[in-house]
């Protein structure tokens, strides 16, 4: 899980065309439709940069924002600064906090980072007790059908903002007998200004599950799944369906 390093500081600009108030928008309805709580107060497991924990805060919640990358963390305290928010730098298997919160979210795969069913039970176990009772844990993840049936594919994504023109190519490598994506990220960057290029690569580790797995994780661990759905279009998940949506409620 050693990853967002170099990558964070470029990490905005990359998904600068990412519907933030969109996919907050989504989240609050799914709070609103299936919390039986009167919900204040926030987890943000795997935080990144702050964007979503702020607009949640711009809304009266209460946020904590968690993530292992201290990189990121110093980009989201950097960038927002609110009296409902706070930020702090950890790891998402491990964590303590002195209370209880009324929903954890884990946003954007999060989830999908975590390759052993040691960590994700790890992580489903901390989450349980840091909710409060009837609280929802809304998470999304790569979803297993669709990875396989549409395979990832090499992409390449070029933009420029302000002085740097930025490419990324994200080279796929799937193990099917792992249920496990390698992302090899290469990224160059140009300095306009300066006229100076720099390279580096990340890679990421990414899991994709499938419904039977999320659901022994629940199960093991205090959950019931209410909802399985396509992320932002509430559809139902199918083989074309990459990214889903899950809403549990502890019991």
């Amino acid at each position: 899980m050693n990853v967002f390093q170099k990558y964070a500081f470029y990490y905005d600009a990359l998904y600068a065309d990412k519907n933030y108030q969109e996919e907050i928008d989504y989240i609050q309805k799914l709070i609103q439709k299936y919390s039986k709580n009167l919900c204040n107060n926030i987890l943000d497991l795997g935080c990144g940069t702050g964007k979503h924990a702020a607009l949640l805060a711009k809304k009266g919640y209460k946020i904590k924002g968690i993530d292992l990358s201290k990189q990121m963390i110093n980009l989201a305290q950097k960038n927002f600064k609110h009296k409902n928010l706070s930020f702090m730098s950890g790891d998402i298997r491990d964590f303590k906090f002195n209370q209880n919160f009324d929903v954890v979210l884990s946003l954007f795969h999060v989830i999908s980072y975590l390759t052993t069913d040691k960590d994700l039970t790890k992580v489903f176990t901390n989450v349980a007790k840091h909710l409060n009772k009837y609280g929802i844990f809304i998470f999304d993840c790569w979803y297993g059908p669709a990875v396989l049936d549409n395979k990832p594919e090499i992409r390449i994504k070029r933009l420029q903002k302000n002085n740097f023109k930025l490419t990324r190519i994200a080279e796929p490598k799937t193990y099917r007998d792992k249920n496990i994506v390698d992302v090899n990220y290469q990224i160059f960057i140009k300095n306009i200004k300066k006229n100076f290029i720099e390279d580096f690569e990340e890679k990421h580790v990414m899991r994709y599950l499938f419904n039977n797995e999320i659901q022994k994780f629940l199960s093991d661990n205090g959950f019931k799944l209410i909802v399985a759905e396509e992320w932002l279009s509430g559809k139902k998940p199918n083989e074309k369906t990459w990214s889903v949506t899950f809403v549990c409620e502890k019991i």
